[in-house]
């Protein structure tokens, strides 16, 4: 099976650093593990809500370097 592609590898590091499931972080964001997927691969874009909730539980690293601004 071919692995995706990301569109935001930092947030994707941090994901696996805190040790959080794709399915838990997409709980968190009060969207679907599959919606979580395609705004992971840049297909949808995250909302400003879900940047928010993202920054506070990955808060020792800035939404710059989350998402490569």
């Amino acid at each position: 099976m071919r692995k995706k592609a990301t569109a935001f590898p930092e947030l994707e590091k941090q994901i696996l650093i805190k040790n959080i499931t794709k399915k838990k972080l997409a709980e968190a964001l009060n969207i679907t593990p599959v919606c979580l997927s395609r705004k992971l691969t840049g297909r949808v874009d995250f909302t400003l809500r879900e940047v928010k909730i993202l920054h506070e539980i990955f808060s020792d690293v800035s939404v710059e370097q989350l998402f490569n601004l």
